[in-house]
């Protein structure tokens, strides 16, 4: 009876363990499962010592990236340092996607990796495959190929990197000064990836060969470190330059501050050659383009989402500025340009509490424009209107900042003065009736001008119980100025004087 492969399961979480030997037993994939539950008994098993000491030379290893005590990584040097464990194919697995923590799994000699999927049925998937794999490329090494469990070396068998379907056959430049390694990556990479184009793997030994390339047909790019005419740095600084294609650094330079240089520099990976590493070229390499297109798709993303977002931005102001206007339009009369009497209702309660609360004084003028009906008649309704705006030009540049106007309807007009006595408030109300009579004369074509009869009342002198008291005070004196002559001022005290009836 042939002997069953022997895998050993390195993992401190025994769910997985037991998950692990539940999709190899449901795969129908014969095998002698052995399981370690940490760094530590992994060795031991290796070793063969202690309570291991009859334990059988694995065929594959799962080796838990993140363990407590040793850790998957110290597991897998010592793997690739020993030359009697070198050769077994050590698949990482790790439950956090850390690109720098596999990169280094990957140059410490691991053959591939698997992230532990959330669900449970894509992780089992993985485990299969990457069972059937690698016992295939480790039995055909030390047996004929007819001897393999079922996958050869260079099979379809979709990657193990994601669940996504294996890349098409991509078209790769090595630049690889060593003959003998140089014939070695492109007959991996024809190996794994079947090409029917026999120019898709295009491989030279110096960087004056590569810059000589058509760079933009490639999908990656393989470059050695060290080559005889520039410094692979160099070289990677003028492929960057060129074109937008990954490049991966395959050397034997095992140096992590030359490796990050590579990468800030622009390399995608870094691969060191030791151990077994042709035979997880193919993986780095599907990974590497996968990445890739996810890094470009991600950046043409971006792109169109700050459009998107700058689109946005400005549609908001526009909105904004709509309902200001908007907003605006619902508060200004149209035609002075005044506030209407909507919004002077607003002003007048904020004008009033706020005076009652400071107890200071607040002066209201009604103001309006004598035999404006006649002029409208006689003129007609566009020199009417011309009236009606030079009257709001002339009140509003009377007034102070604070102070607040608006057309209260027809040829009527309203005036609110913060901090203003009563005495001030008729000397603000001439000095309009002055401005408007001289203003208006050119504007309605009359020697007399336009007149305007004026009322006021205030806080302090008038004592009104609420704000709308206020304004009527303001325009019962108002009614007494038309009453008397117009063109004219009359305060609220001033009625019983001028008018005893009006008073009562």
């Amino acid at each position: 009876m042939p002997k069953l492969p022997v895998i050993l399961l390195v993992d401190d979480d025994s769910d997985y363990r037991a998950l692990v030997g539940d999709a190899l037993s449901a795969a129908g994939i014969a095998c002698e499962l052995h399981g370690a539950n940490d760094g530590r008994e992994a060795l031991d098993f290796l070793a063969r010592r202690g309570r291991h000491a009859q334990a059988p030379r694995p065929d594959l290893i799962y080796l838990d990236l993140e363990m407590p005590g040793i850790s998957g990584q110290e597991v897998l040097e010592a793997v690739k340092a020993d030359p009697e464990l070198r050769d077994i194919p050590v698949v990482m697995m790790t439950g956090v996607s850390n690109e720098e923590h596999i990169a280094r799994a990957i140059r410490g000699g691991a053959n591939s990796y698997i992230v532990k999927p959330t669900d449970s049925q894509t992780f089992v998937r993985f485990i299969t495959r990457a069972t059937t794999y690698w016992l295939s490329i480790h039995q055909d090494r030390s047996a004929p190929a007819s001897s393999g469990p079922g996958v050869e070396i260079g099979s379809r068998e979709p990657s193990l990197l994601s669940p996504a379907e294996k890349i098409q056959p991509p078209k790769i430049l090595i630049v690889e000064d060593d003959a003998d390694q140089r014939e070695l990556t492109c007959e991996t990479m024809r190996m794994h990836f079947d090409y029917g184009d026999p120019d898709a793997v295009v491989a030279v030994a110096t960087g004056a060969e590569c810059l000589a390339q058509d760079l933009r047909r490639f999908e990656i790019i393989m470059l050695d470190f060290n080559l005889p005419d520039m410094q692979g740095l160099d070289l990677l600084d003028r492929i960057v330059q060129t074109v937008n294609v990954p490049v991966i650094f395959v050397t034997g330079e095992n140096d992590s501050a030359v490796a990050a240089e590579a990468i800030r520099r622009g390399a995608q990976d870094y691969v060191v050659k030791l151990g077994d590493y042709l035979f997880a070229l193919p993986i780095v390499v599907e990974k590497n383009i996968r990445q890739f297109k996810v890094k470009q798709e991600n950046a043409g993303l971006q792109d169109r989402l700050a459009v998107s977002l700058e689109e946005i931005r400005v549609k908001n102001l526009q909105l904004e500025e709509s309902l200001q206007k908007l907003e605006a339009m619902a508060a200004t009369d149209p035609l002075t340009g005044l506030a209407n009497r909507r919004a002077f209702a607003d002003m007048l309660d904020h004008c009033y509490n706020e005076a009652m609360r400071y107890n200071f004084d607040l002066t209201c003028a009604m103001c309006d424009l004598d035999h404006y009906k006649d002029l409208n008649d006689s003129l007609g309704h566009l020199v009417g209107d011309r009236v009606l705006v030079k009257t709001a030009e002339v009140i509003r540049s009377a007034l102070r900042s604070t102070d607040s106007a608006a057309r209260y309807g027809g040829d009527e007009f309203v005036i609110l003065l913060p901090h203003t006595s009563v005495e001030k408030a008729i000397a603000v109300g001439n000095r309009i009736r002055r401005e408007l009579s001289a203003a208006g004369a050119s504007v309605a074509r009359t020697d007399t001008g336009v007149t305007m009869s004026i009322g006021i009342a205030s806080l302090k002198a008038d004592r009104p119980p609420s704000a709308d008291a206020l304004v009527a005070m303001a325009d019962k004196a108002l009614y007494v100025a038309k009453d008397h002559g117009k063109n004219r001022i009359i305060t609220r005290q001033e009625i019983a004087a001028v008018s005893p009836t009006a008073e009562a």
